[in-house]
This record gives structure tokens, C-alpha cells and sequence, in this order.
């Protein structure tokens, strides 16, 4: 049975059937109220067929997480929860389950995903419902990747960058360490005060200038002056950094690294004025 499959951008729709195994047509539609209603003038020729919509848009979110190692139920009301805390305003929202842990409690290893702007979707997948197309599956490019990954056995390598370029010339990186998504898309976003753009997927971002520079050996110890800093909300526990959340990763010696899970606080001494002695 011929098959309908719908490749989004974030500039164009790329509309492709399949039968035997071969692409046997394909069209293209600009993201614009025009390209909306070609493609629905084309779908209603062809509204019996199963679609699957990929999805390659910059407002997808990936975020990786872990969670205690629990039976199935209890493992789905987690995840379900903290899609629910992280991705509050969009429907379109899946986590995936990648393995677990090697070491300590060997908690399980999640990702979360989001499309975070669902009206970059809903107003094509408005046009499938008018028409009663039967909507087999939405999927996101990035995941699929580990398919293409394993399909080239590449998934037992430690290291693997799969780069491809989507319709309208947009690029994307997808990075796997041992078959395993870890990040795709590092999106560049332009500081307010400095040159270098920061990344946008990370939750804590610095803006900082040189302050001084001081000759370790064979190495350098750099001190910068941090002009402005951008925090995401969903790190913050009443206005401030919440490290639970946040996880950051510490570096230890060599070419060691850790995440830090578990916090504990030890207030500092305050600081106590000299006794003045007198003398008789």
C-alpha cells in the first residue's frame, strides 16, 4: 500500500509518497498561507493514504535526565510528570528511554523531547484533520537518527556525530555516545554583550570578558569578568539556581568529569570581630 510521509522545516513542507520501496513522487510547500492551502488542494487526492509527519524544526527541545530504576507503570508516571513540569504548554511531547546507568544506583537513562512551538505543527496537521487523513505517527528526525545509526552498525561505535542537511539548507548535528542520542542541534543565539554567540539549549549561559590571564606551566588560568548571565526558568527554585535541577557536570582530574546529584548545605562561619583585651 503506497505510503504518504511529510518532512517539516521550519521553512518549507516536503510532501513525498512511497510504494515498493522506491519514492514515487514529491512536492514541496513553503510555511505561509499559500503553501497551506496547496497542500490542501494536493491532499485531497490522496487522503486515504497513512501519513507519517517528521519533524526538523528549531523549536524542538531535548532534554537528558535520570530517574530511579522502577517497574513499568511506576517508570511511565514519572516520566509522564516531569514531561508535564518541563514541556507545560505543548501537547507534542515524548521521552525515550535509552538504558541505564553503569555505576552508583544505575538509574535509568531518559531523554525528554518537545516540539516547544506547536503552532509550527498544528496548522498542517489542522489541513490532515479537515481532510480524515489517517495520521499514522509524528516523529522527530533527531530520533531517527539512532535508526540510521544502527543501520550502518554504527551503534557499538563510543563516538558518533551524524550530520545531515534538510530541505531549505538547514543543517543538523545529532551526537551518540554508544548508540545513545546525547545532543542534536546546539543552536547559536546572538549575546547581548559580547561577540561569541551563546548556546541556546544550555540552561545556564555566562557573558564574560577577559579579566586577567595568569601562566600555569604549560597551561593558563583564565579570569573573566561576567557582564550578563541568562538562566532557563525551569532551573530556578524561587528565584535562584536550584542544583538538583540543574545537574551540572564538575571536573575532576585527568580527563575525569562528574554529575552532581546529591547536595548537601554547611553554612559558613561567619566572621567574628577580635576580642579587645583591656588592661589594668
Amino acid at each position: 500500500m503506497p505510503r504518504h510521509y511529510l518532512y517539516l522545516t521550519n521553512t518549507r513542507l516536503v510532501s513525498m509518497t512511497a510504494a515498493r520501496g522506491a519514492i514515487a513522487s514529491r512536492r514541496e510547500y513553503d510555511v505561509s498561507e499559500a503553501g497551506v492551502a496547496e497542500f490542501d488542494r494536493q491532499l485531497a487526492s490522496m487522503a486515504s493514504m497513512p501519513i507519517r509527519l517528521v519533524t526538523d524544526l528549531a523549536e524542538e527541545d531535548f532534554r537528558a535526565d535520570t530517574i530511579p530504576h522502577v517497574g513499568g507503570g511506576d517508570r511511565e508516571a514519572i516520566v509522564g510528570r516531569k514531561l508535564g513540569q518541563i514541556y507545560r504548554t505543548t501537547p507534542f511531547r515524548h521521552a525515550l528511554v535509552m538504558g541505564r546507568e553503569s555505576e552508583g544506583r544505575r538509574d535509568d537513562r531518559v531523554v525528554y523531547m518537545a516540539i516547544t512551538n506547536p503552532d509550527e505543527v498544528k496548522v498542517w496537521l489542522d489541513v490532515i484533520e479537515r481532510h480524515e487523513a489517517p495520521l499514522a505517527g509524528i516523529h522527530s528526525a533527531a530520533v531517527l537518527g539512532t535508526r540510521v545509526v544502527e543501520a550502518l552498525a554504527l551503534a557499538s561505535r563510543p563516538h558518533v556525530l551524524l550530520v545531515h542537511f534538510s530541505p531549505g539548507g538547514a543543517l543538523r548535528q545529532s551526537y551518540f555516545r554508544a548508540g545513545e542520542l546525547r545532543f542534536t542541534r546546539l543552536t547559536p543565539v546572538a549575546s547581548e554583550l559580547v561577540k561569541p554567540p551563546r548556546v541556546g539549549e544550555s540552561p545556564v549561559a555566562l557573558e564574560c570578558r577577559l579579566y586577567r590571564e595568569i601562566e600555569l606551566g604549560n597551561s593558563a588560568f583564565v579570569v573573566g569578568e561576567m557582564l550578563r548571565a541568562h538562566v532557563a526558568e525551569d532551573v530556578l527554585t524561587n528565584g535562584l539556581v536550584d542544583i538538583a535541577k540543574l545537574r551540572p557536570v564538575g571536573r575532576l582530574g585527568g580527563d575525569g568529569y562528574s554529575i552532581v546529584r546529591d547536595v548537601f548545605h554547611l553554612p559558613r562561619p561567619r566572621d567574628t570581630p577580635p576580642r579587645k583585651t583591656t588592661t589594668s
